[in-house]
């Protein structure tokens, strides 16, 4: 069995969220002589080592990477282990989350901020992005995705389900005639992202041409697309989450029915068996699943 002892994966923690040996010297309050050894005396237990050092950087290997996702569920394991103690301490430590982009501009984002500041000891990194990341290589402990393909891994709750409406603001509506149909688009600027495109055109064969003759921009910027709905330049199509507030403040209406579109799919929030182990991300996870529903 090897020898870790804490202050030596303290180490390793700091080293690796500061990207820094002095940075880790100084909140430990060693030298950096003394943190350059306790990291090496890992790396040496370990037989590989966990950062890549040159004169500007230090970058964390493919095994750090991994490890730190064990060393900060034993600083957790600990914690909670005082908590049983210290009745008056609070839940701490970091907690990374990852969503489409435009579920981190609509809503996941102000959630998260109102939820860290009223847990001041907590800190909440957010990554937008539209790729699917690896919860462990890329150490998220939270993550929001449409339609997961597999969950063999993964535990969860589905919040809700992935729907598309057609919106436009008034101002956009005023003087044009009434849109019943797909079909009927085909004058208007469509404006949609390729994937949304994508599964429409699947869906809707027949009306494929049409499609194709409204869509004269293609992105696969969400943020981008919302934003020209939102500024009368045509006609869009969005997830539901996406638009429901402009619907109900009458700053969008619907073109189509609400339910013209087939469901798109479910959203889940998910995480890993062994990181809904940690207090902090067990309590998150709880809040979000009792916030999110009202944007689905």
């Amino acid at each position: 069995m090897k020898d870790y002892d804490l202050l030596s994966l303290k180490s390793f923690q700091l080293v690796y969220q500061f990207r820094s040996i002095t940075i880790a010297a100084e909140k430990l309050n060693l030298t950096k002589a003394a943190i350059s050894k306790r990291v090496e005396k890992i790396e040496g237990s370990l037989g590989y080592p966990l950062f890549v050092r040159t004169t500007r950087k230090i970058t964390p290997t493919l095994e750090a990477e991994k490890m730190i996702t064990i060393v900060e569920e034993i600083f957790a394991k600990i914690h909670q282990l005082e908590n049983n103690f210290d009745k008056s301490s609070q839940t701490q430590g970091k907690i990374r989350v990852s969503c489409a982009a435009a579920m981190a501009t609509s809503f996941l984002g102000e959630l998260l901020f109102q939820y860290q500041q009223k847990n001041p000891l907590i800190e909440i990194e957010l990554i937008s992005t539209d790729s699917v990341m690896d919860l462990t290589e890329h150490n998220i402990d939270l993550t929001i995705r449409v339609d997961p393909s597999s969950l063999s891994d993964l535990v969860g709750k589905k919040i809700g389900s992935q729907n598309l409406v057609a919106v436009a603001t008034p101002r956009y509506l005023k003087n044009r005639s009434q849109i019943r149909n797909l079909s009927a688009l085909v004058k208007q600027p469509l404006l949609v992202i390729n994937h949304h495109f994508n599964s429409l055109m699947k869906e809707y064969p027949r009306d494929s041409v049409h499609l194709s003759a409204a869509q004269k921009f293609k992105t696969n910027d969400s943020v981008l697309i919302s934003k020209l709905i939102r500024t009368h330049m045509g006609i869009g199509i969005r997830s539901m989450w996406d638009v429901k507030k402009d619907l109900e403040s009458g700053q969008l209406q619907l073109v189509l029915p609400k339910d013209y579109f087939k469901s798109q799919g479910e959203v889940w929030l998910l995480s890993s068996t062994q990181r809904l182990q940690s207090e902090k991300v067990r309590n998150l996870f709880d809040h979000l699943t009792q916030s999110l529903g009202q944007y689905f």
